[in-house]
């Protein structure tokens, strides 16, 4: 699975910064999981599903289309 800290660090990579994370106590609660992966196996199993993109492709695509067409 890929967590947010992974998603941060592509999203980085491809727009060559180094970014600043920084984390608010008021915005934590207690009843929150700490660690949040997502996970597709049962979509694998159970429906036969199959990763068709590459995740970082996917994210630059995703940049990219922003850059051009909504910024």
């Amino acid at each position: 699975g890929i967590n947010l800290r992974k998603v941060i660090d592509i999203v980085a990579d491809i727009l060559d910064v180094e970014p600043s994370i920084k984390q608010d106590p008021k915005f934590f609660r207690m009843t929150d999981n700490n660690i949040v992966i997502g996970d597709c196996t049962y979509l694998k199993k159970d429906l036969g599903w199959k990763q068709k993109f590459n995740f970082r492709k996917t994210i630059y695509d995703t940049i990219i289309y922003f850059d051009n067409f909504v910024l």
